[in-house]
């Protein structure tokens, strides 16, 4: 049998559930990212990325994105 694995929305910690929709945002962990792409929920790209739970919480991750991006 494979390892279930718990995962959380790196925004306001909510739980994933099999049926919620969920996306990634690639590259938004790095120190300073060129790009923001957002795809459809991903368990192989999870870990490394940025877990969103819905679209409240992807256009918070952008809206941060882009202060970070933009402030220099």
């Amino acid at each position: 049998m494979g390892t279930l694995n718990t995962y959380f929305c790196d925004i306001c910690g909510a739980t994933k559930q099999k049926s919620n929709n969920w996306y990634v945002v690639t590259g938004s962990k790095s120190n300073k990212p060129r790009s923001f792409r957002v795809v459809i929920w991903s368990e192989a790209l999870a870990g490394e990325n940025v877990a969103v739970c819905g679209s409240e919480c992807l256009q918070k991750t952008l809206s941060q994105w882009l202060t970070q991006t933009h402030s220099k």
